[in-house]
């Protein structure tokens, strides 16, 4: 939780100069007392002006109401209580800088009646104090264009949305834009009281705290012209769900979203992440969306409600205790009402439900990774189509024209996975490490792993694996790597790499869940880097974080990681063990003079391009074993 401080008290200081003895005539004789008056007068003037709680377009004013009615630029110049509805008619913007605006006032204290309004703040804000049980939140709108810029929003109120848009009989159209604030409430956060016919803008880098639901987007009109982005906003509610989108296009990237389930009463659809309805068009390109509850039928990370609409998922973590991904239907209320969910990417944990039998609900999987699936995903009236993807389950009875499919599965510490379809076994055999066991089921010909995985043909025809031929039922274990020194052999554990193309840095990390979630939020997954030791028989290398500059490091140097710390970096204690004995594969490490980055190698002609480029080569990091190919 950001914590917000409120300035008590301003201070000004006069600096006074000591003229020396020799000079003393002269500067008598020149001296000006013009700075000193100037002086003098500012601080009366600072002194005056406090008594005053705004100033509009430059102007002073004595209550914060007189400003705003007098509208334009205004300044909050202290912290104010509000004890009225006040009325604002004319196009203004509202700074309040470090100041807080208390709301003593019913309902809502600012009821907006012009096209253009615009809150900003830096560590100021709006509280709904304890004492007032009848307040609705702070703003009421009935205008095209309304912005919150910054600023934290707290209080309590049994009948919410903080912020609520309105239309009027001469305008359906609005455009919010909320950008950089921190709410802690127990209800609504942004939604509206009546439908747009178009609807727009987006909400960024913001923090929500809620009881029930953060954002409410209500608009008829399903074109482009009506899109909401929501990126990079945390989201923690008890209840759920964190948004609910009823008509219009939402696009949702970066985001991280949890429903706790701590909450008594309300439906158990509203235990979603992410709420769908009124055909509803929304595209999840990233982020995390879990939604948790102890009790049945509740939980989703994204649920189509029985008024329909089309959810198209690129990448992303999803999380639901009763499904991660439900589409109902209800065309006894709804005739016309399609649910359609389309997975091309991401994670998943728990069941896929489409299984209200109408024929109007589905979801169709092209690609990614799902976890906890039980025979309800398999259940016959469950219209789930899979084209593609990784599971803990077999699934290829949901599988249309399985036999045409690539398939193959992979065992890895016990874990037995099913993946289907061309990319999706690609990535699969791509990311493979030593110890694996890979079964190739059908319409496979060639394949290409690590050395130390274990390949067996299942098919009717030989399989080519790294080159050499293996015939029906035959297996083969590809040459494993060597730490070197009289060829033995010990067990390996995998580096994935993942790159950050924001700020060019190179992630490293033994943590395959940790690589996946980069993958999922925007880093491109370049599989296996190099081989880890086991800690018995490798050297600790440290991993520490710079804040500032969101760059890793990595070193075998306890002093230096030590160091780091102590300027500031977190330690991230070790990242894995290195190979300690001097024949093993080195791996090269080059740094950049001009953003701080460090780049880690097996490859050294690659070492050598970024040399060339002006990167400093920094010789051996450390050694490991080689991926055999």
């Amino acid at each position: 939780m950001k914590k917000r401080v409120l300035p008590l008290l301003m201070a000004s200081s006069m600096m006074v100069s000591v003229t020396s003895p020799l000079f003393a005539q002269e500067n008598e004789e020149q001296f000006d007392i013009h700075s000193t008056t100037e002086f003098v007068e500012e601080t009366q003037s600072l002194e005056k002006e406090s008594a005053y709680e705004a100033t509009a377009n430059g102007k002073t004013y004595s209550t914060l109401k007189e400003a705003l009615e007098a509208g334009g630029e205004v300044k909050l110049l202290k912290d104010v209580e509000v004890n009225e509805i006040i009325e604002i008619n004319n196009d203004t913007t509202l700074d309040l800088g470090d100041f807080t605006i208390t709301n003593n006032a019913e309902k809502r204290p600012f009821v907006v009646k012009t096209e253009n309004f615009t809150i900003k703040a830096k560590k100021g804000g709006m509280v709904i104090p304890e004492s007032n049980a009848k307040s609705y939140g702070f703003v009421e709108f009935y205008g095209k264009n309304l912005s919150i810029l910054g600023g934290y929003y707290s209080g309590k109120t049994d009948n919410g949305r903080l912020f609520r848009m309105n239309t009027t009989e001469n305008n359906k159209t609005g455009t919010l834009k909320v950008r950089g604030i921190v709410v802690e409430t127990n209800n609504d956060i942004i939604g509206h009281k009546s439908t747009f016919e178009t609807y727009s803008g987006s909400i960024t880098d913001c923090e929500f705290h809620t009881d029930t639901r953060a954002i409410c987007i209500d608009v008829m009109d399903n074109t482009e012209t009506s899109t909401m982005t929501i990126s990079n906003t945390t989201a923690f509610s008890k209840r759920g769900p964190v948004i609910e989108v009823a008509g219009g296009n939402t696009i949702l990237s970066d985001n991280d979203w949890t429903v706790t389930g701590d909450y008594e009463g309300g439906n158990s659809w509203a235990r979603t992440a992410v709420g769908v309805g009124y055909e509803a068009n929304v595209t999840i390109k990233s982020g995390n969306y879990s939604a948790k509850s102890t009790k049945p039928d509740e939980g989703y990370g994204v649920y189509i409600y029985t008024s329909g609409g089309t959810v198209n998922i690129e990448g992303g973590t999803f999380e639901g205790t009763t499904a991660s991904l439900r589409a109902d239907v209800n065309l006894g209320d709804y005739p016309n009402a399609t649910s359609n969910i389309v997975v091309n990417g991401g994670q998943f944990t728990g069941d896929l439900q489409a299984s209200t039998k109408t024929g109007k609900e589905k979801i169709t999987v092209n690609a990614g990774d799902f976890n906890g699936i039980t025979d309800k995903t398999l259940a016959e009236g469950n219209n789930v189509q899979i084209d593609g993807g990784a599971f803990d389950k077999d699934v290829k009875t949901k599988t249309p024209n399985a036999k045409d499919k690539e398939i193959v599965t992979i065992t890895r510490n016990d874990s037995l996975r099913y993946v289907y379809g061309k990319p999706s076994v690609e990535e699969a055999l791509k990311n493979t490490v030593p110890g694996d066991k890979v079964e190739i089921i059908q319409n496979i010909t060639e394949v290409t792993v690590p050395g130390g995985v274990e390949v067996e043909n299942k098919t009717e025809n030989e399989v080519t694996v790294n080159g050499i031929e293996v015939g029906k039922g035959e297996t083969i274990t590809t040459p494993a790597p060597s730490t070197g020194g009289g060829g033995s052999t010990v067990k390996l554990n995998p580096v994935y790499r993942a790159y950050n193309p924001n700020n060019g840095e190179h992630l490293y990390t033994l943590d395959e869940k940790e690589y996946k979630h980069v993958a999922s939020v925007g880093w491109d997954a370049e599989g296996v880097a190099f081989m880890a030791e086991e800690e018995k028989n490798g050297q600790a290398l440290y991993r520490v974080y710079n804040p500032n500059s969101g760059l890793h490091h990595y070193t075998l140097d306890e002093k230096e990681k030590n160091t780091l710390v102590y300027l500031g970096w977190h330690d991230e204690k070790v990242a894995w063990y290195t190979s300690k004995k001097p024949q093993s594969a080195p791996v090269y490490r080059v740094y950049n003079p001009n953003d701080g980055n460090h780049h880690y190698t097996m490859n050294k002609q690659e070492k050598d391009v970024l040399v060339s480029y002006g990167w400093q080569d920094e010789g051996i990091a450390f050694r490991t074993a080689p991926i055999e190919k």
